[in-house]
């Protein structure tokens, strides 16, 4: 910070330069985002892709809000907050925080999977939008169909607080021409493992929805063994489920969520009526394929290219699709 001539400060940010007019009130936030202090590793590539296609394109006074869990705003996140064009959250927690404070501006929910938004928005929000993170279902079942060319039945097990997806799953697969065999247990892990026993034989593929009472760092080594006895290959919603023995993964990176959100972004700080979009599920995704594991169990997977582009010829992303 250096003082001009006209005795008022040059504040420079992150390369940007502003001059202040002495007494003049500083400029309005273009877009603020709020992001837990202890977030997971992919919120925070998330805001730095964003924050840094933003300063590509000269969108100045763009902040990023650290902030805890439980954490109460104090006066300087209330004045950043106050005068902010636009806001993006990032996780569910942010969202409700952001929620709590009866704020008009507009917002961009980021991490937040479909059902999570609309229970803590309801539906529909007038200042709040959405990308979500969780994929559609559809799109599960057009990866197991290019990877299983004799698919006839798909299995899932849900926990007692997930069983509201049972009749969407099934209705969905039903109207691809799939039998859904879901099975619904307690919070007990001999439950949950027995409940494998019935949702595997005379099933071609599991899927792994986000479910962290299901599926979590204690059960999945013994899911994991337990399909492979069955000869049942499981499709997972993260990188990391292929890489402990999952056949393929279906998720979006954080690049493609902020190319998702940026144009989102750049309209409404563009100046003029913030005109939303509906909220809607990730445009661009990523496949991971575990050859290994196809090997073990004698499938004979396609290359990634085709298998990509089976994906977006048979199930171009549409906003009306059902998210698990």
């Amino acid at each position: 910070m250096r003082k001009t001539r006209s005795g008022g400060f040059l504040l420079l940010m992150g390369g940007l330069v502003a001059a202040p007019v002495h007494g003049a009130r500083p400029p309005a936030l273009r877009l603020l985002t709020i992001i837990e202090r202890a977030g997971q590793p992919l919120y925070r590539a998330f805001s730095r892709d964003l924050s840094a296609a933003l300063t590509h394109r000269g969108i100045a006074n763009v902040r990023i809000l650290d902030w805890e869990p439980g954490q109460l705003p104090n006066r300087q996140m209330a004045h950043r907050l106050d005068r902010s064009a636009f806001i993006v959250t990032v996780g569910p927690r942010s969202l409700a925080w952001r929620l709590a404070q009866n704020l008009v501006t507009p917002t961009l929910a980021t991490y937040v999977t479909r059902e999570d938004f609309h229970r803590l928005t309801g539906s529909p929000h007038r200042f709040v939008t959405a990308i979500y993170l969780n994929q559609p279902f559809e799109r599960f079942l057009a990866l197991a169909r290019i990877l299983i060319p004799r698919l006839h039945a798909i299995s899932a097990v849900l926990s007692l607080d997930q069983k509201w997806r049972r009749p969407l799953i099934e209705r969905v697969a039903h109207a691809h021409g799939y039998a859904a065999h879901i099975v619904v247990t307690p919070v007990d892990p001999r439950a949950i493992f027995s409940a494998f026993r019935f949702a595997l034989p005379g099933t071609d593929a599991l899927i792994e929805l986000p479910d962290t009472t299901v599926y979590n760092p204690f059960t999945l080594p013994e899911i994991f063994l337990r399909a492979f006895r069955y000869g049942v290959p499981m499709i997972g919603y993260a990188p990391e489920s292929v890489h402990d023995g999952a056949l393929a993964g279906l998720y979006s990176t954080p690049s493609q969520f902020s190319r998702q959100a940026l144009p989102i972004v750049l309209s409404a700080v563009a100046g003029g009526r913030v005109q939303l979009p509906a909220p809607a599920y990730p445009r661009l995704f990523k496949v991971l394929l575990n050859r290994t594991v196809a090997g073990t169990l004698g499938i004979p997977l396609p290359d990634l290219p085709r298998v990509l582009m089976e994906m977006h010829r048979r199930h171009p992303p549409r906003p009306a699709e059902f998210g698990t």
